[in-house]
């Protein structure tokens, strides 16, 4: 797939923001100074505007404030991006964060602020959505859903704005594989869109979606595994086969089908208030670090059934997944770790009470 490669320049600038300390910010204010790297396929669109009072086409749009406004940034400026505009062929924008596209590591947090806007009532061709991604790359195929199986790399995943899929409106993605999806109509799944969003696209509609609203995006990497908030509700906590290394951090949009929608002027995406940001301080632009030290002692961590790696769980962090993870990291930082589960055959001790027992008469 041809894709066209727009750099942008200026400079990244450190800020300190509570327990987090940006690494990368992008308010996107100017397309002449946005640190950014656009790698558009053909027959895409990419406009820098003033989201609250522009026009698309014939149509005028006023859209609210972003949520989360970067200091020093100009206010309701963002980057509007449209897809397959004219070809009826499956398009996608990609943006990467730097100029030249900075590599993160380690433990860190991607950041947006996103606004699919879908007409009312739905035109035929409705279906198109976010996209974002942790450890891609910056060559084509770029990371979208029509490209699934043509090459994608790192992990990434897209949030279609109507739930149009009904069993795939949220997935993550790694490489060539989903490893883990939500529909709005499947069994226990209506309640993470009814609670991350504020209403259903069109009346009628069985659950809210994300369209027609701001929705933040926020993007968890460390060494337990990626986890995906919209809104601040966890959508997807998986640990992938393999876990992001370094790689560059992404923001897009997408039309994953190649009918063309019939009001175009009202189908686009919307991003402002682009950050990767690291716990605890570090302020190293692309790397940050697991924290641990070893002055613990050591733990131990009970699982129920064994690991199941790139699997989704119900309950992350009380699974053998979980704990094989940060018995890694323990291991790394010179803290005991035992894990236990059915099927293990290298453990010292198989219950908490055992170890405790251990580690009070090793006190005496």
């Amino acid at each position: 797939m041809l894709i066209s490669r727009l750099v942008l320049a200026s400079t990244t600038t450190l800020i300190a923001a509570g327990a987090l300390r940006a690494q990368y910010a992008e308010g996107f204010d100017s397309q002449a100074l946005a640190d950014i790297t656009v790698l558009a396929e053909p027959d895409t669109n990419v406009l820098f505007v003033d989201y609250s009072n522009m026009t698309i086409g014939a149509t005028s749009f006023a859209i609210p404030e972003a949520p989360r406004h970067i200091s020093g940034s100009a206010a309701t400026r963002g980057v509007l991006i449209q897809v397959n505009l004219t070809a009826a062929l499956t398009a996608a924008v990609n943006i990467l964060a730097g100029t030249t596209p900075i590599p993160f590591s380690g433990r860190y947090r991607v950041s947006f602020d996103a606004w699919i806007n879908v007409p009312d009532p739905l035109p035929a061709g409705s279906t198109e959505q976010l996209l974002w991604g942790v450890s891609v790359d910056d060559v084509a195929p770029i990371e979208a859903r029509h490209n699934l199986a043509l090459g994608a790399q790192g992990v990434y995943g897209w949030l279609a704005g109507e739930n149009g899929y009904s069993t795939e409106d949220s997935v993550i993605c790694e490489g060539g594989l989903r490893l883990a999806q939500r529909g709005d109509t499947q069994a226990g799944n209506p309640i993470y869109f009814n609670d991350a969003f504020d209403k259903p696209v069109v009346v009628g509609a069985p659950n809210n979606a994300p369209a027609n609203q701001w929705v933040r995006v926020d993007i968890d990497v460390d060494a337990l595994g990626v986890r995906v908030f919209y809104n601040g509700i966890e959508f997807h906590n998986v640990v992938p086969n393999t876990m992001p290394t370094t790689g560059f951090a992404m923001l897009g949009y997408e039309d994953p089908f190649s009918g063309l929608g019939t009001n175009p002027d009202a189908q686009w995406g919307l991003f402002d208030n682009f950050r990767v940001t690291s716990p605890n301080g570090n302020t190293i632009i692309g790397s940050s670090a697991l924290q641990g030290t070893a002055s613990s002692t050591g733990q131990i961590l009970n699982g129920g059934a064994p690991p199941a790696i790139g699997q989704e769980q119900k309950d992350p962090t009380h699974t053998a997944n979980f704990g094989v993870k940060l018995q890694e990291h323990c291991k790394e930082k010179g803290v005991g770790c035992e894990v236990y589960y059915p099927g293990v055959t290298d453990v010292k001790f198989k219950s908490t009470t055992e170890y405790i027992i251990a580690k009070l008469k090793e006190a005496k």
